[in-house]
């Protein structure tokens, strides 16, 4: 997954958040929100392709 080598080109981040929170939050909350997309985007292909097979 490409995100991930992304966010683990922040190393100054990284170690801020690990400081301040404990975990790497941003990348935490950056995956999230990816595979949240992916699956919504996943869930209109599926109904998209419902509709269209009714015709």
């Amino acid at each position: 997954m490409h995100i991930v080598y992304i966010l683990d080109t922040f190393p100054v981040l990284r170690r801020k958040e690990l400081a301040a929170f404990g975990e790497f939050q941003s990348k935490r909350k950056a995956l999230e929100e990816f595979e949240r997309f992916g699956d919504s985007a996943e869930s209109a292909m599926v109904e998209s392709s419902s509709v269209n097979t009714s015709k």
